[in-house]
């Protein structure tokens, strides 16, 4: 890849939901995550996931898609780099889903059996 391009292949479209397959993501979360940051802060997008373990990206826009913004933006973020570990680290704590968040879980499914039983 030449710097300034990046191999954005867009895989489905529907009124305001596309999912591209961005190979430079493959196996490497911290550019994923970086590139995710990068999309929220330059495009209107409702939400957007970058997977690393599948190399896509999944938008879901607020006003009509701009594929060429896109390709640009995330040409940019791979320029950029990853996430630095620090940044990484922070952004992993801030999704932290320990043992609380189970547990809220279990007693929610408990709440809805009791619920549907009574």
């Amino acid at each position: 890849m030449m710097p300034g391009e990046a191999d954005v292949r867009l895989l489905s479209s529907a009124p305001r939901r596309q999912r591209f397959e961005v190979a430079a993501l493959k196996s490497r979360p911290r550019l994923a995550a970086a590139v995710e940051i990068t999309i929220r802060k330059s495009l209107p997008v409702l939400s957007v996931r970058a997977n690393p373990l599948t190399g896509r990206v999944l938008i879901y826009w607020a006003g009509p898609a701009p594929v060429s913004d896109l390709e640009a933006t995330i040409a940019r973020a791979i320029e950029a780099g990853p996430l630095g570990r620090d940044a990484w680290l922070a952004l992993q704590a801030g999704n932290d889903r320990g043992p609380g968040f189970v547990a809220k879980l279990v007693v929610g499914g408990c709440n809805l059996v009791l619920l549907l039983v009574n």
